[in-house]
């Protein structure tokens, strides 16, 4: 009576830990498939999408993107100090990472931990294994 509940468990175990190294597979290689249709059905993100003007210098022209303007930092650091600057400059990247190529690197990553995390957690599963009941005879 005590082994088959033994090996009910056992196999319940077993049964649980495939299920979880199927997602982590199937995580990984949908995310991949989704980050290479990202990225090759996006455009490449220029200085010239983020310009609100342009500033001819010597004959050329350069985008005028407000977040590299000394005017525009000094601006920021009056009203906020330096924490200001650095919160806008981490949500500049934050907003970033869900636009164009980024976006299918940041898919993949993703999907990357996620499947790490079911293939973690399957490889904690085995190493906890209790042990086999001793019989009571002897």
């Amino acid at each position: 009576m005590v082994m088959d509940e033994y090996a009910q468990a056992k196999k319940g175990r077993l049964r649980f830990q495939r299920l979880l190294v199927g997602v982590g597979i199937s995580i990984l290689l949908i995310g991949i498939l989704i980050s290479a249709f990202i990225y090759y059905n996006s455009e490449v993100e220029t200085d010239a999408d983020r310009a609100i003007g342009y500033e001819s210098l010597g004959g050329d022209s350069y985008a005028v993107i407000p977040a590299n303007s000394k005017l525009y930092q000094q601006g920021l650091e009056k009203i906020g100090g330096k924490s200001m600057l650095v919160s806008v400059e981490l949500q500049t990247w934050f907003s970033r990472l869900w636009v164009g190529r980024n976006l299918a690197f940041t898919v993949v990553t993703l999907s990357f931990a996620c499947s790490l995390a079911c293939f973690l957690i399957a490889w904690l599963i085995s190493l906890e294994s209790p042990e086999a009941p001793r019989s009571l005879s002897g």
